[in-house]
C-alpha cells in the first residue's frame, strides 16, 4: 500500500509506478534491490572465503547467503555469482534457478547443523524480541521449508512427494519447539515475545516513520 503524499512529493512517479504495477527493469527500486541483494550475497562469499572464522559464524553466513539468494531466485529466476578473487572488470557467471537452489539448500543444511534452536517468546530486558533477530536453527528450518515448497515453481518442474514430505517434517520440527500461529495477529507486531515470530528485525515507530509519509509530519498527531 502506497501512502497518500502531497503534490510536492511526486518523486517523478516512482511510487505511482509501483502502485500501478507498471515498473520496468530500470525502475530505481528494482535496481536498488537487485544491487543490495547481490551485494549481500557477495559479502557472505567474502566472509566464507576468510580463513579462521568460527563454525558459528560460518553457519550464520550461510544462512544469510541462502536467504538473499532465495529472494533473488524468487524475483529474477537466476543469480549472478562472482569469485571473491576476480577483478571488477570480470563478468560474473550466472546460476540458473536449479543450480542456485542446490547451493541454497546446501547452505541451509549447514546452517541447521551448526545453529541452535530458538525459544518461542524469547525476549531481552528492553523488550525488543532479541531472540527473533538472532539467526537460529529454527529460522534455517523455516527458510528451507519455504524453498522446498516453492522449488518446483522456480525450476519449472513438477512437485515431488519427497520435497513436500520434507516440508512437513521441517514444520513439524518447528512446531515441536513450541512455535504456533498466534491467536492475536496484531500482537505479533508488538515488542513482546510471542509464539509465532521466528526471525525478524526489531522496529519501532519513530519520527522517521512519520517523515516517510511527509517530511513535515513528525508524529501521528499532526
Amino acid at each position: 500500500l502506497v501512502p497518500t503524499r502531497g503534490t510536492d512529493w511526486g518523486d517523478n512517479g516512482v511510487f505511482r509506478t509501483l502502485h500501478q504495477h507498471t515498473w520496468d527493469p530500470a525502475h530505481s527500486h528494482v535496481v536498488a534491490n537487485w544491487d543490495r541483494l547481490n551485494e549481500r550475497v557477495y559479502k557472505m562469499d567474502q566472509l566464507l572465503a576468510t580463513s579462521g572464522i568460527s563454525a558459528q559464524i560460518t553457519a550464520q553466513a550461510k544462512f544469510i547467503r541462502a536467504m538473499h539468494m532465495t529472494t533473488i531466485v524468487d524475483w529474477w529466476g537466476k543469480v549472478p555469482r562472482r569469485d571473491v578473487n576476480s577483478l571488477p572488470s570480470d563478468n560474473p557467471s550466472v546460476q540458473e534457478s536449479a543450480e542456485a537452489i542446490d547451493l541454497i539448500l546446501s547452505d541451509l543444511d549447514a546452517a541447521i547443523a551448526g545453529l541452535t534452536d530458538l525459544t518461542p517468546g524469547e525476549e531481552t530486558n528492553d523488550n525488543i524480541k532479541e531472540g527473533t533477530n538472532r539467526i537460529s536453527k529454527t529460522a534455517a528450518q523455516f527458510l528451507k521449508a519455504k524453498v522446498l515448497l516453492n522449488k518446483h515453481v522456480w525450476v519449472g518442474e513438477s512437485v515431488t512427494a519427497a520435497d513436500m514430505t520434507e516440508v512437513i517434517s521441517l514444520v513439524d520440527a518447528i512446531t515441536a519447539q513450541g512455535f504456533a500461529l498466534d491467536a492475536d495477529y496484531f500482537g505479533i507486531f508488538d515488542k513482546t515475545g510471542d509464539s509465532e515470530t521466528i526471525f525478524t528485525t526489531p522496529f519501532q515507530a519513530t519520527q522517521k516513520t512519520w517523515n516517510g509519509f511527509h517530511y513535515n509530519m513528525t508524529t501521528k498527531d499532526n
